[in-house]
């Protein structure tokens, strides 16, 4: 979790410049992969947050349970202040 919230900024940043420069990558194709970006991250915070696991790992290390939800929100929230479409 804190190596995509390390590079999401940068990433959507990247995607940004390309979809302004190229004339392929334009408006449905773009669309398409930030689309599959985001199933790709919320998979990734599904896996680690799932109910279950979540449960089990809250009662082992409450800490450790606390920060990945820090992560999982900052990570989204980073991408919804970098979204540019």
């Amino acid at each position: 979790m804190v190596e995509i919230q390390m590079v999401i900024i940068a990433l959507l940043k990247s995607l940004n410049s390309i979809y302004q420069n190229s004339n392929f990558y334009k408006e449905a194709r773009i669309v398409s992969f930030i689309d599959r970006l985001l199933q790709t991250i919320r998979q990734k915070i599904e896996a680690k947050l799932s109910l279950a696991n979540s449960v089990y790992r809250a009662t082992r290390d409450y800490d450790q349970f606390q920060q990945e939800i820090q992560h999982a929100k900052s990570i989204i929230e980073k991408f919804i202040a970098n979204f540019f479409i």
